[in-house]
């Protein structure tokens, strides 16, 4: 299972984590394992407070990125940046197919069924650019 807390990088507030954790450790009967929990801070957290948290959380580590079923756990203002990995996908799965022979109906039903399944979980979970999807549009009409 995964869970997301948020809080901000203090003792009392890390404490309250703290607790929470434990019970959902009592109530549940399962242990939390620490070795798979993981951390991020935000880029003005000072070097101290991210210590400072750090030893109370004991063996947590900290990620600056993270994903989840493909998708990044944190997304910043730049979503072209982060979710540009569709048009590489794409690119890969285009060069695959750049010396084979295909009929023109196979060509449409390559671009639909593969092409534009490529984002469909993504475009589940956030709103993509319009600049990627004009960059995928116009992969697809360079293919013909």
């Amino acid at each position: 299972m995964v869970y997301s807390f948020f809080c901000r990088a203090n003792e009392k507030e890390v404490n309250q984590i703290m607790k929470i954790l434990d019970y959902y450790r009592r109530v549940s009967g399962e242990m939390v394992n620490t070795d798979k929990c993981s951390v991020f801070f935000s880029k003005n957290t000072s070097s101290d407070q991210v210590k400072k948290v750090m030893d109370q959380l004991g063996n947590m580590k900290v990620v600056k990125h993270s994903k989840y079923l493909g998708l990044s756990i944190v997304v910043g203002r730049s979503k072209c940046q982060i979710l540009s990995y569709i048009k590489d996908k794409v690119d890969r799965r285009m060069q695959n197919w750049k010396g084979k022979f295909f009929s023109r109906a196979g060509k449409e039903v390559l671009l639909k069924s593969v092409i534009l399944s490529i984002p469909k979980y993504t475009m589940a979970c956030f709103k993509i650019p319009k600049k990627i999807c004009k960059a995928i549009s116009s992969r697809m009409a360079w293919f013909w």
